[in-house]
């Protein structure tokens, strides 16, 4: 599932589906399954980019957050939740949005969980650096 939630001319907010189980850094799943997820993961967050128009707007700096939405309440990893969208900021970056996902291009602030039983999901906010003040909401 990918969906664009909206898109300003400095904000856009990506709704991806969660991550698959074999993009965990504890996975233990076959190089070609991990493959796999990385692969259709990274397509997944182009196409959502593009969709919105963001390959057309070629941000030279960004400050993200990201929205776990579990199904459950079960304890979760912070660091592999956030480990898990590696995939997920490469495709925003193919898609031109931000020119690279080093630190110095993209500051990510503290990842968020939450809990939507009916439809879990990762909406990763992305604001052009300068409207920080944004994601305070």
């Amino acid at each position: 599932m990918t969906v664009l939630r909206t898109a300003t001319v400095n904000e856009i907010v990506l709704v991806l589906s969660l991550p698959k189980p074999a993009l965990s850094p504890n996975s233990r799943k076959h190089w070609r399954t991990r493959a796999r997820a990385t692969k259709r993961y990274r397509i997944a967050a182009y196409a959502t980019v593009v969709e919105a128009g963001g390959q057309n707007l070629r941000w030279p700096r960004a400050v993200a957050q990201a929205t776990f939405y579990w199904p459950d309440r079960r304890r979760r990893d912070v660091a592999n939740a956030e480990a898990s969208l590696k995939p997920a900021w490469d495709g925003i970056v193919d898609a031109g949005l931000i020119p690279d996902d080093r630190a110095e291009v993209l500051t990510h602030e503290p990842t968020r969980f939450g809990v939507d039983r009916r439809e879990p999901r990762v909406e990763i906010r992305i604001v052009k650096l300068g409207d920080v003040t944004l994601l305070s909401r």
